[in-house]
């Protein structure tokens, strides 16, 4: 909240990824069976979820459901999704927040249940999961994005470079195709387009500092 080197910083070069959020509930939970009814029981009830870092889109997404819906979630941190989806499936944790390309082949498989997806829009990679609005008229928007940046100040010809290849390989149907397969929507963004999203994720953690304890 306090740090020197800020957006301002940078240069955007663009946006590769986005992985939106996705709850996911066990196969055996009996207390609820879709993400209506575990908003329902989460309002009088504390359920615990999984988070890998504080003010991590993980942990903001438990936050979020918290403050726009009612829930009496809980995060407990883990060192990586690796563990939080262990201790998950083990019984240790109530819900699992993680993103769609983490869990998408455990759903396809059986494995688990996604009760909801964290976008404005339904994941291509599990089309009958509904987003957070569709099942409860409100918006909780949150999504993993990976991209580049540069130095400010870098030489805009340098800049218009390092754009201009960032697009050709993200549009490329070669790595189109790998990041399907990986369960990892593409979704090129060029640089001014990407710094606004990334305005906007500060923007939403500044918004929720009183709940983060900041």
């Amino acid at each position: 909240m306090k740090r020197l080197v800020t957006l301002d910083s940078f240069a955007a070069i663009g946006n590769q990824v986005s992985d939106p959020g996705a709850i996911v509930i066990r196969k055996d939970e009996k207390r609820f069976s879709n993400f209506k009814e575990l908003v329902e029981y989460a309002k009088t009830h504390e359920l615990t979820t999984t988070a890998t870092g504080v003010a991590g889109d993980d942990h903001l997404v438990t936050l979020k459901l918290n403050k726009e819906l009612g829930t009496q979630f809980r995060a407990i941190q883990f060192e990586g999704t690796a563990d939080s989806r262990t201790a998950f499936l083990g019984g240790h944790v109530d819900v699992l927040i993680t993103s769609v390309g983490e869990v998408y082949t455990l759903n396809d498989n059986g494995q688990v249940n996604v009760v909801a997806v964290t976008a404005r829009k339904r994941s291509p990679f599990m089309e009958k999961v509904p987003t957070v609005q569709d099942a409860t008229s409100k918006t909780v928007i949150s999504a993993s994005t990976r991209g580049l940046v540069a130095p400010k100040g870098i030489a805009p010809e340098t800049l218009a470079t390092l754009r201009e290849a960032m697009k050709t390989a993200v549009n490329d149907p070669e790595y189109q195709a790998k990041m399907k397969s990986l369960g990892i929507g593409a979704d090129y963004m060029d640089g001014p387009e990407y710094m606004t999203v990334l305005k906007s994720d500060v923007t939403d953690i500044k918004g929720l500092s009183d709940l983060i304890g900041w």
